[in-house]
C-alpha cells in the first residue's frame, strides 16, 4: 500500500465540510447563539438594576426572544434531518440580521456589539465555502451600513413621535447620531476586518479540513497495515510471541498457541518464562545479548501442559513499536520459534540409517579383518597337531605366539567394531575444554609412543572454555587425534594444540608437522578400517567422527603430503546457551540425558 511521505498534505485537496463535521459545527453554533443572547440579556438586566434606565427594554427583549425562537426552530429542523446545502447559510444570515437589531437598539453605529459580526464571519469560514464566508462578510457590512444610515433617516422620523411611543423604539445610545466621516471610517474598517476574517477563517478551516482528511487517510493506512500485519502473523508457519518489558505476552499467533499447547487465555497476559519452563531472569539474560540489536538463536525443550516434550528452534529480538495510546515508542521482545520435534526425529532416523549403511559396508571389511587372524590361528593349530610338537620346542613356541598375537588382533578388531556400532550413553554437561586438552597432553607425554624428538605444546589464553559435551567421549576424541599426530611423525616433530574463542564457538586445533596426506587420503580419513598406521585397527578415527557428529561439532581437515596435518574442531560455546537449555542434548536426542528436565 503506497504511503505518502510526511508533509505531503498539499496533495490532499480540501474536501469541504463533511456531513458529520457540519452537523457537529451547527450544534455548536446553536449553543453559542443561545449563550450569547443569554449573556446580553443578563448583562443588560444587571446594568439596569444597578444604574437604572430611562429607555424601554422591550425591543431588546423582543430581539432576544427572536434569537430563542429561531434557535428552537433550527434545532427542530436539525432534529428532523434537514441538511440541504443552504441550511448553514440561512442560519448565519438570520444571525447577522438579529445582530443588526441588537446593534441598532444598543448603541447604533457606535455599539460595541459590532464585534458579533466578526464572530459570525468566523463561523461562516468554518461552516461554508470561502465564497459563502465572503457573502456573510458582505451581508454584515451592508447591515451595519443600514444601521449607520438609520441615524440620518429613521431617527428624525422617530423624534417626531410622542415620547411614550419614541421610547418603544430607542434604548441606550441608539438615538445618538455619529459624524458622517466617522461613520465612513467605521464602515470601511468593518469592511476590511470582515473580509479579512472571512478569508483567514476560510483558509484556516480549509487547512484544518485537509489536516483532518490527511489524518483520516493516515489512520486508515495504519488500520490497513495493522490488518495486513495480523494476516501475515497468522499466516506464518512458525510461532510468534510478543512480550512487553515485564515479560507479559501481548501478542501471539495461532501457531504459537498450537506449539505451546495452550489456549489464548493461557497465553495472553501470562509471563513468557512460564511458557518456556524457565526462571524469571530469562529476559535479563537476553538483554545482555540483545543490547547491540542482535538476534539470539537457540534450541531448547518446551513442555506442554499435557506433559509432552517438544524441541523448538527459537530466535529472540528486541524492538521498538509505536504505542497509539501513549503516543510513544515501546520496547518489546519478539520470540519466533518452530517445532523441530519431527525434524529432530527424522535427523536421528537418518543418522541411524547412515550408521546402518556404514555397518553394512563394514561387514565386508570385518570379514577380511577376521579372516586373516583366523587363518593364522587355524594354520598354527594344524601344524601343532600334525607335528606332535612338544611345548618346549622352539617351533611350538613360535606357533603359539602366532595364535596369541592373532587372537589379540582379532579381539581388538571386535572391540573396535562394537565401540563404533554400539555407542555408550550420551550424558552432556557443561565442561571446560582446556583441562581435557591439558590432561590428554599430560598422558601422551608419559606414553611409550612418545620419542625424545617429539615436541608437545598447548596454546590457550587464560579463562574457561565451556561447552556442552560428554567429557569422557571428548577426552577419547582428543586422545585419538593426539596419538594420530604422534604416529604421523615417525621421525619426530612438533604437535601443537591451540584453543580459542571465536564468534562461531570454541575452536580446538590439533596441528602436526608429520607426513601429511593426499587429498584422496583426506577424503577417506574417517572411514572405518582405513588406517595410516600398521598397528592401527582403522576404527579410532571413525569413532572420533561419530562422537563429533553426535555432539554436532564441526571438524575440518587440512593436509598436504610432507607438510603435516591440521584438524580444526568447532564446539558450541556454553556462554550462548541458557542454563535450562544446557539440558537439551546436542542433536536433539531427547531423553538421552540422565538429568531431570526442567
Amino acid at each position: 500500500m503506497p504511503v505518502d511521505e510526511p508533509g505531503s498534505s498539499s496533495k490532499i485537496h480540501d474536501p469541504g465540510p463533511t456531513v458529520a463535521d457540519l452537523d457537529r459545527q451547527l450544534r455548536m453554533l446553536m449553543i453559542l447563539r443561545v449563550a450569547a443572547a443569554s449573556a446580553v440579556l443578563v448583562a443588560t438586566l444587571y446594568i439596569q438594576f444597578l444604574v437604572g434606565s430611562q429607555f424601554s427594554l422591550r425591543p431588546l427583549f423582543g430581539v432576544i426572544g427572536l434569537v430563542y425562537a429561531f434557535s428552537i426552530l433550527f434545532a427542530l429542523l436539525h432534529r428532523w434531518g434537514i441538511h440541504w446545502p443552504p441550511y448553514a447559510a440561512v442560519q448565519l444570515s438570520v444571525d447577522v440580521l438579529l445582530e443588526t437589531l441588537v446593534i441598532y437598539f444598543i448603541g447604533g453605529a457606535g455599539s460595541p456589539f459590532v464585534v458579533l459580526y466578526l464572530l459570525t464571519v468566523v463561523a461562516a469560514g468554518f461552516l461554508l465555502t470561502p465564497r459563502g464566508a465572503v457573502y456573510i462578510a458582505g451581508l454584515a457590512t451592508v447591515c451595519y451600513g443600514l444601521v449607520g444610515l438609520s441615524t440620518y433617516v429613521i431617527h428624525p422620523l422617530i423624534e417626531m413621535l410622542p415620547s411614550w411611543l419614541r421610547d418603544a423604539f430607542m434604548i441606550g445610545l441608539s438615538g445618538s447620531a455619529i459624524d458622517a466621516t466617522e461613520l465612513y471610517l467605521r464602515l470601511f474598517s468593518l469592511l476590511l476586518a470582515s473580509y479579512g476574517v472571512a478569508f483567514a477563517s476560510a483558509w484556516a478551516a480549509s487547512r484544518l479540513r485537509r489536516a483532518g482528511q490527511e489524518l483520516r487517510v493516515r489512520e486508515s493506512q495504519v488500520v490497513a497495515l495493522e490488518r495486513l500485519n495480523e494476516r501475515i502473523i497468522e499466516g506464518m508457519s512458525s510461532g510468534l510471541l510478543v512480550t512487553d518489558m515485564e515479560g507479559s505476552i501481548v501478542t501471539f499467533n495461532t501457531v504459537a498457541s498450537e506449539i505451546a499447547g495452550r489456549t489464548a487465555d493461557e497465553l495472553m497476559g501470562h509471563k513468557i518464562w512460564e511458557i518456556f519452563n524457565a526462571d524469571s531472569d530469562l529476559l535479563h539474560r537476553f538483554d545482555d545479548r540483545l543490547r547491540s540489536g542482535g538476534v539470539y538463536r537457540t534450541e531448547r525443550l518446551l513442555r506442554t501442559p499435557a506433559g509432552e516434550w517438544r524441541t523448538i528452534g527459537m530466535s529472540v529480538i528486541r524492538l521498538q513499536r509505536p504505542d497509539r495510546e501513549l503516543g510513544s515508542l515501546q520496547d518489546i521482545y519478539v520470540f519466533q520459534f518452530r517445532d523441530l520435534t519431527n525434524v529432530k526425529r527424522m535427523e536421528r532416523e537418518l543418522r541411524l540409517r547412515d550408521r546402518m549403511a556404514v555397518l553394512g559396508e563394514m561387514a565386508g571389511s570385518i570379514a577380511h579383518e577376521i579372516r586373516n587372524p583366523l587363518a593364522s590361528i587355524s594354520g598354527s593349530l594344524q601344524l601343532l597337531k600334525r607335528g606332535n610338537l612338544s611345548t618346549e620346542e622352539s617351533d611350538a613356541q613360535e606357533l603359539m605366539d602366532i595364535v596369541i598375537r592373532e587372537s589379540q588382533r582379532l579381539s581388538q578388531t571386535i572391540d573396535g567394531f562394537l565401540e563404533y556400532a554400539r555407542p555408550g550413553p550420551f550424558q552432556p554437561e557443561q565442561v571446560d575444554l582446556l583441562p581435557l586438552v591439558q590432561d590428554t597432553i599430560a598422558l601422551l607425554a608419559n606414553s611409550a609412543e612418545l620419542r625424545p624428538d617429539h615436541k608437545l605444546e598447548v596454546h590457550a589464553d587464560p579463562g574457561a572454555y565451556l561447552s556442552m559435551v560428554d567429557a569422557a567421549q571428548i577426552r577419547q576424541v582428543f586422545w585419538n587425534l593426539a596419538r594420530n599426530a604422534i604416529q604421523a611423525m615417525p621421525e619426530g616433530g612438533a604437535m601443537t594444540v591451540s584453543i580459542a574463542r571465536t564468534t562461531e564457538g570454541i575452536e580446538v586445533i590439533f596441528e602436526d608437522t608429520g607426513l601429511g596426506m593426499s587429498s584422496e587420503e583426506v577424503e577417506s580419513f574417517f572411514q572405518p578400517y582405513v588406517s595410516g598406521s600398521a598397528r592401527g585397527t582403522g576404527m579410532g578415527l571413525a569413532v572420533v567422527y561419530r562422537i563429533l557428529t553426535r555432539h554436532e561439532v564441526n571438524i575440518e581437515v587440512e593436509s598436504e603430503v610432507g607438510e603435516g596435518t591440521r584438524f580444526l574442531l568447532t564446539f558450541p560455546s556454553a556462554a550462548d546457551i541458557e542454563p535450562d537449555e544446557q539440558l537439551v542434548p546436542p542433536g536433539g536426542e531427547h531423553g538421552s540425558s540422565s538429568k531431570e528436565k526442567p
